[in-house]
């Protein structure tokens, strides 16, 4: 992993905008999912509790059922940031076209949400949750990242840790690991498109961090198996998983 290292020293501010994004937007889901879990088993005192409906209980009915939705329709889109292990992200435009789209649906919803019924509650934090990482994510589109991945922070360094924490040690764990890294290059002929695109529409990186991560790549092809795609093979030695995993890598 020394070339990450070397090459993410090299552009710190770059580094700051392209890593905290997507890392604040999974500790905020994997937060709005237990404080969901969290509220719905809290007990309630809202005022004029003895009324046939309080105001406050149905705004806490609806801000759980945004989180609930955004927390599994996230989990779904983006598995490699939470705790699937069998398959890739899809970082087609189309996907994260819809996706966005759900997110303005998400924060539509709240903005019909009585939020001041719900202050002094646990949802009235879990609200504040959702808005805060909706509207971070809804201002960060003008930046199109999707559209200029080729940098030291690109797939090779932001993907590939996932495979110092994929599972394995089972069957089905190494059954599930082969199957979602065999669509790397599914994945990566995606990315060649999304890079099409940026290019047509003018989006790209600069030439230094453009070069950083032709370094990384060389590195990766030169020695797979010593690279980090060679990771999994030092977490489980069962011969016919290495052999499969052997040849997959060598073949990339």
């Amino acid at each position: 992993m020394s070339i990450v290292a070397g090459a993410a020293a090299e552009r710190p501010v770059l580094n700051q905008a392209l890593r905290a994004p997507r890392r604040w937007t999974a500790l905020v889901v994997a937060s709005t999912a237990l404080i969901s879990w969290s509220c719905e088993r809290a007990p309630t005192h809202f005022a004029g509790a003895g009324s046939a409906q309080p105001a406050g209980a149905d705004a806490a009915r609806r801000v759980n059922a945004i989180a609930r939705e955004y927390a599994a329709v996230y989990a779904e889109v983006f598995p490699d940031q939470l705790s699937s292990h069998d398959r890739l992200p899809d970082n087609s435009l189309g996907a994260l076209g819809a996706f966005r789209a759900r997110e303005d649906t998400w924060l539509r919803a709240l903005a019909e949400v009585d939020l001041d019924a719900l202050w002094g509650q646990p949802d009235w934090s879990l609200a504040g949750y959702l808005k805060s990482s909706l509207a971070s994510s809804v201002a960060l589109r003008a930046c199109r990242l999707e559209l200029w991945p080729a940098h030291q922070l690109g797939w090779q360094t932001s993907l590939l840790t996932s495979l110092d924490t994929q599972p394995l040690g089972t069957q089905q764990a190494r059954a599930e690991a082969l199957t979602r890294w065999q669509a790397l290059p599914r994945y990566l002929a995606t990315e060649l498109q999304n890079l099409r695109e940026g290019l047509r529409l003018g989006y790209t990186v600069p030439r230094p961090n453009a070069e950083l991560a032709v370094v990384q790549l060389d590195a990766l092809l030169a020695a797979p198996n010593a690279s980090p795609l060679g990771a999994p093979l030092a977490r489980d030695s069962d011969p016919e998983f290495q052999a499969r995993w052997r040849g997959w890598a060598s073949s990339k």
